[in-house]
């Protein structure tokens, strides 16, 4: 009976390790020399261009659906403006191989593999 106890303690423990973790995830400040950089840049990177009102480097940034959904390539490309922001504020909320997201600003930028860059932008939310 005792080693039942032990093992549903340990189940806890191991599931409060996962869970808590994400619970209220602000994110953390790229780490510098880890690949979540090149993601953070390249979010930066759009929301720069954005901010400057270079839509060309900002569709640049994109996947081929993103930038097809904010008018890239037609005569009024409109993507997503991220507000105020900073280096030291942009926080990566999530890293994986096959996906990231990076808080810039009032953005969530979304970012997968890219076809020609390491990472794209696939998709930019208020966060």
């Amino acid at each position: 009976m005792r080693l039942i106890w032990i093992v549903i303690g340990l189940v806890a423990v191991a599931a409060a390790i996962a869970i808590v973790p994400r619970l209220g995830n602000d994110g953390h400040t790229p780490r510098p020399g880890h690949p979540e950089t090149v993601a953070a840049s390249i979010a930066l990177t759009y929301a720069r261009a954005v901010q400057v009102g270079d839509a060309e480097i900002a569709c640049g940034t994109m996947t081929i659906d993103a930038a097809r959904a904010v008018g890239c390539g037609s005569g009024d490309p409109h993507p997503r403006a991220c507000g105020d922001f900073s280096i030291p504020g942009t926080k990566v909320l999530a890293f994986e191989r096959v996906r990231a997201a990076i808080r810039v600003g009032s953005c969530r930028v979304e970012l997968v593999p890219g076809a020609q860059t390491e990472w794209a932008v696939a998709e930019v939310n208020a966060s």
